[in-house]
């Protein structure tokens, strides 16, 4: 039996720079492709220590779509997360973000089993 004392909770900070650069992204791709929802996708990096998560930064992800699948450019990817870690060596990929108006897809599962 799990002691009374023991929290299955987990703390997460997202720092103001990631909403902006989400936001950001959005709004320009919205612009440039004058598309009503458009659909970006990208990168968070932060720190895990335990059950507590700080999101400090992030960055677009370049996407094809191949056969109507969308597909995360690696050599992209591999380039911006080294020059993140030459400058910030403790952050690390903690997971991604999308945006549109559809809910979880098959496609984000997807995009999930590639990074």
């Amino acid at each position: 039996m799990a002691s009374s004392s023991a929290t299955g909770s987990v703390t997460v900070a997202i720092h103001p720079l990631v909403i902006m650069n989400i936001s950001e992204h959005w709004t320009r791709v919205r612009t440039q492709d004058k598309v009503q929802n458009p659909r970006v996708l990208g990168a968070l990096i932060g720190m895990q220590k335990g059950r507590n998560v700080e999101i400090f930064n992030s960055f677009e992800l370049q996407c094809d779509v191949v056969d109507g699948n969308i597909v995360i450019n690696r050599d992209y990817y591999n380039a911006k997360e080294e020059q993140f870690k030459q400058v910030f060596k403790d952050l690390d990929f903690l997971g991604w973000y999308t945006t549109g108006d559809l809910a979880e897809t098959e496609d984000d599962m997807k995009v999930h089993r590639q990074v």
